[in-house]
């Protein structure tokens, strides 16, 4: 986790040693410990939670679901997808673009008349 070799957690635990002293060492022990325990216990309480509100949230999910499910609603839908696939397709292009397309090019034609004027 830390990433922490043996000479080195050595090195902290002398440390320790000298700073605190022999006499309190137990007790910072003890205190240290304690303070593991309590995150550890936090930690595992947010998970809990957390998977409670997982499972909390897909049961409301699937009581919206077993609700829209009812014979009515799967008839209604059904009318619903048939009207849509009978309907006619709607006109994506309107009229005016098909009505340019449909001109003649003044360019591209020319009549014969205009080059005997030449």
């Amino acid at each position: 986790m830390f990433d922490i070799g043996w000479s080195e957690f050595l090195f902290l635990a002398v440390l320790v040693l000298i700073v605190v002293g022999p006499q309190e060492l137990p007790g910072l022990m003890r205190r240290l410990g304690q303070m593991t325990s309590a995150l550890r216990n936090a930690a595992l309480q947010f998970q809990l939670n957390l998977k409670a509100l997982d499972r909390e949230t897909e049961i409301s999910e699937l009581k919206k679901f077993a609700d829209n499910v009812s014979p009515k609603n799967m008839l209604s839908q059904i009318e619903d997808d048939i009207s849509d696939a009978m309907a006619p397709p709607e006109i994506v292009e309107p009229i005016e673009s098909v009505q340019i397309l449909a001109e003649p090019d003044e360019t591209s034609s020319s009549s014969g008349e205009d080059k005997k004027d030449d």
